[in-house]
């Protein structure tokens, strides 16, 4: 995975009901590279590595954060540009 500093965690806001996360990934960012230079998109393992900063970041019951143990099928529902 590519260093943490080419995905730049802005601010996550957590609720009773979803948290929500804020990145920033720069346009030169290494994740970017061969992902269809005309038009790049962020691959899903990037996405994944989101994800599992937001799970990595969040405790259950005062005791442990989450996080991604499997993925087995993975479908996103749009692409990221």
């Amino acid at each position: 995975m590519p260093d943490n500093a080419l995905i730049i965690t802005k601010d996550i806001i957590r609720n009773s009901e979803q948290d929500t996360g804020l990145f920033h990934i720069p346009q030169d960012s290494p994740w970017f590279f061969g992902h269809f230079p005309s038009h790049p998109i962020l691959p899903a393992i990037a996405l994944i590595e989101l994800v599992a900063r937001m799970l990595g970041n969040r405790v259950v019951k005062g005791e442990r954060s989450l996080s991604i143990g499997q993925l087995k099928r993975v479908r996103f529902r749009q692409i990221v540009r």
